[in-house]
């Protein structure tokens, strides 16, 4: 009310808590007072128990579509907000870290994101040293950090690189990624914390040179956008539709310059008569759909 109170000091009690907001920042002041601050470079550590901790923003390198930003975190340090992922190229999005391990810290890791979202049914996969993408079981957390359940990885001796990608298109912040020598005991988010269903992610193959879909009685995906993401998923740089002469549909290139590079066939009465068969120089292997 307009009232005046006796306990509020000269100019009454609104003139109280305009001097006392001057002197007591709020926390969304704080924040901003830090925003413009560059913090200590974040350094990636492993502690006596093994246990390694990746800073999300101590990524090594960056797919140049990848949308990420390195901001402050509202209680300390800082976060990666990676805004959204490719379902076409998932691989576009794509952020990685290299690892040294030494001979005794090498062999099986159980990897855990501490995540935030407020957005329902995202996704972020990882895979380690090139090899397919395994999806992190990312809950809608309301705004709030959640550290997922472990996966299980494997790494060698020496470099490591991890790679980190998404799918869907809404925004995610990661504060650190964690591998663990033993499998740690993450307590699962609340109910309504819980991950929509996940895609059915080995729903995909890739099949031998010496076959196609067609003769393994499986189906070929018929559909560019698929196409990207089941390279995604299978661990191959999607490098778009192109119209090829003598493959079926989604493909991967075995060997060859262009080795790893995953293409759709926009050439719908191509096919491989007679497997294996050649494209730009490389065996191409038909990436099918595993019903």
């Amino acid at each position: 009310s307009g009232m005046a109170s006796s306990s509020a000091g000269e100019g009454g009690l609104w003139g109280a808590l305009m001097l006392y907001a001057t002197l007591v920042p709020t926390k969304v002041e704080a924040l901003l007072a830090r925003w413009e601050r560059k913090g200590a470079a974040p350094n990636i550590s492993r502690d006596a128990n093994g246990t390694v901790r990746l800073p999300a923003v101590a990524y090594t390198s960056r797919n140049a579509s990848a949308a990420i930003v390195v901001m402050p975190s509202f209680d300390a340090g800082e976060q990666l907000l990676h805004q959204r992922g490719s379902l076409a190229s998932p691989l576009s999005s794509s952020f990685s870290y290299e690892l040294m391990v030494a001979e005794q810290d090498a062999g099986r890791h159980y990897l855990t994101a501490n995540i935030s979202t407020w957005h329902i049914n995202q996704d972020l996969l990882v895979s380690v040293n090139a090899s397919s993408g395994q999806s992190l079981p990312v809950a809608y957390t309301v705004g709030y950090w959640n550290e997922t359940q472990p996966v299980e990885v494997w790494l060698g001796r020496g470099e490591n690189v991890l790679t980190f990608f998404r799918s869907s298109d809404r925004e995610i912040a990661i504060k650190e990624v964690r591998l663990y020598k033993t499998r740690p005991v993450v307590p699962p988010p609340p109910a309504n914390y819980t991950p929509a269903p996940e895609p059915p992610r080995q729903a995909y193959i890739e099949v031998p040179a010496s076959t196609t879909c067609a003769r393994t009685g499986i189906a070929d995906i018929i559909d560019a956008d698929e196409c990207g993401r089941a390279c995604g998923i299978l661990g191959k740089k999607f490098t778009g539709p192109r119209s090829r002469a003598n493959i079926t549909g989604c493909f991967v290139l075995a060997d060859g310059e262009w080795e790893g590079r995953c293409n759709f066939n926009t050439n719908r009465s191509a096919f491989c008569a007679e497997p294996p068969c050649t494209v730009l120089g490389g065996t191409g292997r038909e990436v099918c759909i595993r019903l």
